[in-house]
């Protein structure tokens, strides 16, 4: 191999290890972009909701408890599935992460006696989770995002009713 050849092959190293980092740091970035505005939607939804309720009780207005809990109830399923999204969200960005780790290992193999094809299926497999915790972690967010349209429903009807 000549000198040319050795050092592609170590820049093209280098720039898979570079993405494979930023992957790592896109995981870290994406846990907190992902967790904080379904949290602050639903956690300031039921923050605000009982404020607005402590100053109705003192002016002697009684909204139906009924209806008061089920909204706190529904932000509060909100939360838990925010906190779901983000962990599926996690999971996905980790399976990426293995992904591209397996796909910098396949081209190292050319120099090694490391099995080619096992390592460009076990990537394959990768994808796939990923994907998959992709498409779980999106549903529970749909599904948190729900939680709270559904929460100030029942928070504008427990005030009226």
């Amino acid at each position: 191999m000549s000198i040319i050849e050795e050092q592609l092959r170590l820049e093209k190293y280098v720039g898979l290890r570079n993405h494979e980092l930023e992957l790592n740091r896109a995981t870290a970035a994406f846990e907190h972009a992902a967790l904080k505005p379904l949290t602050l939607l639903n956690g300031g939804a039921t923050v605000a909701f009982l404020t607005l309720l402590g100053a109705v009780w003192k002016e002697g207005n009684a909204p139906s408890i009924e209806w008061v809990g089920a909204a706190i109830g529904s932000w509060c399923l909100g939360l838990v599935l925010a906190a779901v999204a983000t962990a599926f969200g996690y999971f996905s960005q980790r399976a990426f992460t293995r992904r591209v780790k397996r796909q910098r290992q396949a081209e190292e193999s050319d120099a090694c006696d490391t099995d080619l094809e096992a390592l460009e299926k076990e990537a394959d497999v990768q994808r796939a989770e990923a994907r998959k915790y992709q498409t779980h972690a999106f549903a529970a967010g749909s599904a948190s995002l729900s939680f709270f349209v559904v929460g100030v429903g029942l928070a504008i009807t427990a005030m009226y009713v």
